[in-house]
């Protein structure tokens, strides 16, 4: 079996960071304040799920189908820190944001995925060993929309993270979401 080609290494990184009315990254980022990095998960899943309506003529002739893409991300956070449960239950609220998921390495590169969503709030504290969900819808932009490598090095300063795609990353037009590989070195 070429292990090269299945995903060897988990991700344990989803980054959220507010966006403007047009999707753009705000002038400053602060982390808590309008940006997070939440790096301590058991699991996350970001599955893109199609629902289809098949139309058919009145002798019962398929005659076209309507199909609507869905997707999101999910995760189980093993975050316990109080400044981060207020964040994903008050914060996020009524907002979109850029998600960065590293996804781990997968094909001897690294891959992070870049998306616009809204978050669903939420919050569950549990002691002792709590575990907090994450739930994101992604949201496909009506116009294709870019993070510069400027916009990029502003997240890593703010968050002290390391995001692997240097930038420019483009999400596109009608996309949920932008896949970005980097060879591992």
């Amino acid at each position: 079996m070429d292990t090269a080609k299945r995903r060897k290494y988990g991700g344990n990184l989803i980054v959220l960071v507010e966006l403007d009315s047009n999707n753009a990254i705000p002038g400053t980022i602060t982390s808590g304040t309008n940006a997070i990095a939440l790096n301590c998960q058991e699991e996350s899943d970001s599955p893109l799920e199609t629902s289809e309506e098949i139309l058919r003529t009145e002798d019962g002739l398929v005659a076209d189908v309507d199909q609507e893409h869905n997707a999101k991300t999910t995760a189980t956070l093993l975050e316990n820190d109080a400044a981060k449960a207020n964040f994903l239950a008050y914060t996020v609220r009524g907002k979109k944001f850029l998600e960065i998921k590293y996804n781990g390495i997968a094909a001897g590169n690294h891959e992070e995925m870049f998306s616009i969503v809204r978050f669903k709030p939420g919050r569950s504290i549990k002691t002792p060993k709590g575990k907090m969900p994450y739930e994101s819808t992604h949201i496909p932009p009506n116009a294709a929309v870019t993070f510069s490598a400027a916009n990029i090095t502003a997240i890593e300063t703010a968050l002290s993270i390391s995001i692997r795609a240097g930038g420019p990353v483009t999400i596109p037009a009608g996309q949920e979401d932008y896949t970005a590989t980097t060879a591992v070195s």
